[in-house]
């Protein structure tokens, strides 16, 4: 398949930035990405500093992450910028260390929490900071998404599946591919087929989009025109769809169909199939039960059996925190001790 159209999620500054730091925790000698995220978020190391230490690196024969363990002999660098970056590499380290013992999701989610980037995007303007961080939530939970369907989840294994795409300046349709793109992209185009995904409340109209406007109406009406334009892209067939059920930040979230599907007249729609509301149901159970799977109603207390998805069942050792944000140390079959943290574990009951 070939994308086009907006801006690539994976090309999004915030997504970038927490996976420069993936990247550097797999591989320090990166120091293309080393220099992305060593003041991001900013604690005060300018460039400056950060010219003296790849020079000195340069000079010495040695990655600019082995030289952050020789800051002495690194001339202009001292005092507080000194003391920050041996805290960054400690940072780093902690992290690397690990790599072995916990998910790549969880590991991803340590790093955006000891790194309190979210805490950096409140900074911004309300809008762009509530944008921003839906994007590095939706990259942990891909994250997530990954680590559940592999068999031998690691944090190379979901870089590796970070693909590139096209820019749609770059775009041909002569290839054998699926195109996907926004709808403000197919202006102009027409295709044999089409397919409209995601036709649901709070999606298709977008819910901030919604929220934000004065004029809600007036909003409302320049999806409906968005709608149609897609609609309109087809030359023979166009195929409607909607999720009864999303992933979102981790977690199931019960899906409704979009306001647009129901103003289409019943006489020019060929339905493949209709949704029961025993299955919506279903969905608010499962929404029940990941909430107990994620420990919220069950006791983690030292000597409890838990169950993780990879590791399979254990004891708990000790425990540090309260809610989700309790910290275990868990002792597994054939003796492995690993330590975890409740909010990324995904753990059961044992």
């Amino acid at each position: 398949y070939t994308i086009v159209g907006g801006l690539r999620f994976y090309e999004r500054k915030e997504v970038k930035d927490i996976l420069a730091y993936l990247r550097v925790i797999t591989n320090p000698a990166d120091s293309v990405n080393l220099s992305r995220v060593i003041n991001t978020p900013r604690r005060g190391i300018g460039d400056i500093t950060v010219s003296r230490l790849y020079d000195f690196a340069m000079r010495e024969g040695l990655a600019p992450f082995q030289a952050l363990s020789r800051l002495d002999e690194v001339e202009g660098i001292a005092g507080k910028t000194k003391k920050t970056l041996m805290g960054f590499r400690e940072l780093i380290i902690g992290f690397q260390e690990q790599l072995a013992d916990i998910r790549p999701d969880e590991l991803a989610g340590l790093v955006v929490e000891k790194t309190e980037f979210l805490e950096s995007l409140a900074e911004l303007a309300p809008i762009e900071a509530e944008t921003r961080t839906e994007n590095v939530k939706e990259l942990l939970a891909a994250v997530e998404e990954y680590a559940d369907r592999s068999e031998s989840p690691t944090l190379n294994g979901f870089l590796q599946e970070v693909s590139l795409v096209a820019d749609v300046d770059q775009w041909a349709d002569e290839g054998d591919a699926v195109t996907l793109m926004t709808l403000h992209s197919a202006k102009g185009l027409e295709f044999p087929v089409v397919f409209i995904c995601g036709l649901e409340e709070g999606l298709f109209p977008i819910l901030r989009m919604l929220e934000e406007e004065t004029d809600v109406e007036a909003a409302l009406e320049e999806e409906r025109r968005l709608f149609y334009v897609g609609i309109t892209r087809a030359m023979d067939r166009v195929f409607l769809s909607h999720a009864i059920c999303r992933r979102r930040y981790g977690g199931p979230e019960a899906s409704s169909d979009s306001r647009f599907l129901k103003e289409i007249p019943e006489d020019l729609i060929d339905t493949g199939f209709r949704i029961s509301e025993g299955a919506t149901a279903g969905v608010a159970q499962l929404q029940l039960k990941e909430t107990v799977d994620r420990g919220d109603s069950f006791s983690m207390d030292e000597g409890a059996w838990v169950h993780h998805p990879s590791w399979g069942r254990g004891r708990v050792l000790s425990r540090s925190g309260s809610g989700i944000e309790t910290k275990l140390t868990v002792r597994f079959k054939e003796g492995v001790t690993k330590k975890v943290v409740v909010k990324y574990a995904n753990l059961q009951p044992g």
